[in-house]
């Protein structure tokens, strides 16, 4: 691996990292441990689900033009999700 390739690698976090930044800003401090071990699980889980995405989009039977169609439906879907949250949106 070339130098600037590991240098750029270490500019990005880890999933332990987003998940303690999740964490700190998103449960409780007093909530039960079962909610923060649940909710690291799911974490974990979106995080191995858009991995898959990814892997599958750099696939040669899709073009980089329909892969940023899939990856742009996606975000679609999330900020559809986020502003139907009580408080976000019109949730």
């Amino acid at each position: 691996m070339k130098s600037s390739q590991n240098g750029d690698l270490m500019k990005v976090k880890t999933i332990k990292q987003k998940w303690e930044e999740f964490e700190a800003e998103c449960i409780n401090v007093d909530a039960p441990q079962i909610q923060h071990d649940e909710m690291r699980v799911a974490f974990y889980a979106g995080f191995s689900s858009m991995l898959a995405v990814g892997e599958r989009i750099g696939m040669d039977d899709i073009s980089e033009d329909e892969g940023v169609k899939i990856l742009q439906t996606l975000l679609e879907e999330v900020l559809e999700f986020t502003m139907g949250l009580p408080g976000v949106g019109h949730g």
